[in-house]
């Protein structure tokens, strides 16, 4: 397993969770079965329900986005360590990311035709669109040299018309009221990658030679969460603690469970072949891991959504027999993927009664538990899943998730309401409109490849 194998399968992991974003985002409400949404907005009415527990796939998807960022972080950062760069470069770089995710997050929000209309019309599309282009000038990572005078009047060109376009535009804000720019009007979203971004990066640093103390900070965080559940406590108050609206604050530090989670993955799988041996598992053992590692997810998911009894262990042990005995360092790899996996998928499940069942909203322990393991029986599956089209496809928009993100609403959605109107706003029958969910998703994945494959990116 070389390392362009495994950038590959993260890229796939990152890529199949913006296209199952995008997907569950533009489904129809109300006449689909509960699993195709949140488990605790169930249909037709789709209110918010604290107190319903279960999970769908809709729900592992964030989880596994953080996942696939905590895991790429050591690849990020082992290049720069072994040229010995300086911790304190690494560690302003991480907190410059950060500051850029806020950003975005801030401009993405207020650039979402559907924030600036609630029935968007042709213009609003039409601005949205446009908003897509100026992000990619803010944001963009351009394979044609520029001297560095030119380089610098893009992006001040970029951020130039972000701020003339966000002191411009306005918010429905009641009946005949609007509104205008507003730091607490961002996507949340971003803004718990921008936290788990910045201080997952901070926290590999610092224990990048120690798995053990990065074990003991999850679980720091585990108990802080714990704590947190008792009203009036001194880890309450912390965790709850905002002091400025919007920003992010320390409530999102429990994510940071899966993405440290994901750094010991991605540790494991950086780190230079040490046996070369050419003994390796038959090929069908390889199939049939691959296949066993995928069903285990969405078998979880039903048991959890259903809300039977631990007939999980089913999969979860035929798992555990074909990684048995690994030949070599790519089979070794694969081994201690699985097996962290299974062990996280095994402490969510054993937690699982604590806070009133496993929930997205508002997140139990047991979620983040259970979706870290489940995360990573996805990469299991996709790191021996051959790279064959539709997977090449799907690693294209993961190697471009920021510019993939921003494109769900400002890309794929404008053009695909320009095109086809009658689609967005037409007297449609459910299959019909299920069908074109997975139309505008596909639009998003081939329109995000050939950024990719042009070799422009979104850096954040």
């Amino acid at each position: 397993m070389q390392t362009s194998q495994r950038v590959t399968a993260l890229d796939a992991l990152r890529g199949l969770s913006v296209l199952a974003m995008m997907l569950s985002g533009v489904i129809p409400f109300g006449p689909l079965p509960g699993w195709m949404y949140h488990a605790q907005e169930p249909p037709p009415t789709h209110q918010f329900n604290p107190n319903l527990p279960g999970v769908t796939w809709v729900d592992l998807v964030f989880p596994t986005f953080l996942f696939a960022m905590g895991t790429a972080i050591p690849f990020a950062l082992a290049r720069r360590i072994k040229n010995e760069e300086p911790w304190w470069k690494l560690a302003l770089g991480a907190l410059s990311r950060g500051g850029l995710l806020i950003a975005f997050a801030i401009f993405d929000q207020h650039v979402r035709p559907y924030s600036m209309a609630e029935s968007p019309s042709p213009a609003i599309w039409a601005t949205g669109l446009g908003a897509f282009f100026i992000g990619l000038l803010m944001f963009g990572r351009f394979p044609y040299r520029m001297p560095q005078w030119a380089e610098v009047a893009v992006k001040v060109l970029g951020w130039g018309l972000a701020f003339w376009l966000l002191a411009t535009l306005r918010y429905p804000d009641g009946p005949g009221k609007t509104t205008g720019f507003n730091l607490g009007r961002n996507d949340i979203i971003i803004m718990v990658l921008a936290w788990c971004a910045a201080i997952g990066t901070l926290v590999w640093l610092a224990t990048r030679n120690s798995i053990l103390g990065r074990l003991g900070v999850i679980f720091a965080i585990f108990c802080w969460r714990v704590g947190a559940t008792v009203e009036g406590s001194l880890a309450n108050q912390a965790f709850y603690y905002s002091p400025l609206s919007g920003a992010p604050r320390p409530e999102f530090s429990h994510y940071l469970i899966i993405v440290l989670a994901g750094t010991i993955i991605g540790d494991r799988l950086v780190q230079p072949a040490t046996n070369e041996s050419t003994d390796r598992w038959p090929s069908w053992r390889y199939a049939v891991l691959c296949l066993a590692a995928f069903l285990a997810v969405p078998w979880t998911l039903y048991v959890h959504y259903q809300r039977l009894p631990s007939t999980w262990l089913l999969p979860i042990g035929l798992l555990a027999a074909i990684v048995l005995k690994p030949k070599n360092d790519q089979e070794s790899k694969i081994h201690d993927t699985v097996t962290w996996s299974l062990a996280w998928l095994l402490f969510g499940t054993l937690i699982e009664p604590f806070q009133g069942g496993i929930k997205k909203d508002p997140v139990t322990l047991s979620f983040m538990m259970t979706m870290t393991g489940l995360a990573g029986l996805l990469l299991t599956s996709l790191l021996v899943l051959p790279r064959r089209w539709p997977v090449r496809l799907v690693e294209d928009v993961g190697a471009n998730p920021m510019l993939a993100y921003l494109g769900v609403t400002n890309l794929a959605g404008p053009i695909w309401a320009l095109v086809f109107p009658l689609v967005v706003s037409g007297p449609l029958n459910v299959p019909q409109l299920v069908w074109a969910a997975f139309g505008q998703t596909l639009l998003l994945a081939i329109l995000v490849s050939g950024f990719t494959k042009l070799r422009i990116f979104f850096r954040t």
